[in-house]
């Protein structure tokens, strides 16, 4: 994850609360050159990607990809630990619900909607499913079950 050395230093106090969005897509498999970087991409299935968003304004920066990787809580909170170093506030992560190993270990099947925050004791780290995923998920469910 790249950092910028401004941090929020350049916000506004409203703008340092921040939600994490992540998410996982498939990538067509073959081998990649980076020309800027001057290197060889191996084949990978999917992308893993993480946005920051503002919660109070519009603004939103792509700030960790990783191909091959699932999603753990131990890398939202390398994330989070980061953006907070940084000045921002950190107060959650909307996902899709397609990754069941994350729900499994954030216990969010079993109706957990927040985590330990991995900075501050005193907070939560809430977990949002994002709406549009979870609508298409409810319109698939009752295709299917009626």
């Amino acid at each position: 994850m790249s950092r910028s050395s401004s941090g929020a230093k350049k916000t506004t106090d409203r703008d340092r609360h921040i939600i994490l969005s992540f998410d996982e897509m498939e990538i067509k498999e073959c081998w990649s050159y980076d020309a800027r970087n001057k290197e060889v991409i191996p084949p990978a299935k999917k992308l893993q990607v993480v946005m920051v968003r503002s919660l109070i304004s519009g603004w939103k920066i792509p700030i960790y990809f990783e191909l091959d990787t699932n999603m753990t809580i131990e890398i939202l909170s390398q994330i989070t630990r980061s953006l907070e170093q940084e000045g921002f506030l950190v107060h959650g992560a909307s996902f899709d619900l397609g990754n069941k190993t994350f729900m499994s270990e954030a216990k969010f099947s079993q109706g957990a909607y927040y985590i330990d925050h991995p900075v501050d004791p005193t907070r939560r780290f809430y977990l949002l499913p994002d709406p549009p995923h979870t609508l298409k998920l409810s319109r698939t469910h009752i295709l299917t079950k009626v």
